[in-house]
């Protein structure tokens, strides 16, 4: 098994990238827990936000 953090696996960036564009599109529509995670991740500069949604061909711009 690698050492790799499960954070950084292409299942995950591809999931917190759709996870991210329907938060973009109605924050209601996701769990208050990720609505706390990406204005957390706005809060701090989104680069891990913003690079997961790269990596899975989104749209990295912050709300």
């Amino acid at each position: 098994m690698a050492d790799t953090p499960i954070s950084s696996s292409a299942f995950n960036d591809g999931y917190v990238a759709e996870m991210f564009e329907a938060y973009r599109a109605d924050p209601s529509s996701v769990d208050e827990s990720w609505r706390q995670f990406f204005r957390l991740a706005a809060q701090f500069g989104g680069q891990a936000v913003a690079a997961g949604a790269a990596a899975a061909g989104a749209d990295p711009d912050l709300p």
